[in-house]
């Protein structure tokens, strides 16, 4: 008698989290610059940006994943 196992693998989608991400950064320091939240300089829209990122990449690993349709 033989078993079978299946075996899921779960996909993962870090580059297009990063790509999100990115995109989410963009918005955010751009929005924060137009409504004088922040100055226009270069520290804070780029900790903002790798912040948005870092988020993309971090749902992208770690939310739960989508179900097979």
């Amino acid at each position: 008698m033989t078993e079978s196992t299946t075996t899921q693998s779960i996909e993962r989608h870090t580059i297009r989290g990063a790509l999100w991400g990115l995109l989410l950064g963009l918005g955010l320091a751009i929005y924060l610059i137009i409504f004088k939240v922040v100055t226009i300089g270069l520290g804070v829209p780029i900790a903002v940006i790798v912040l948005g990122v870092a988020v993309g990449v971090g749902w992208a690993r770690f939310a739960p994943p989508r179900t097979k349709r």
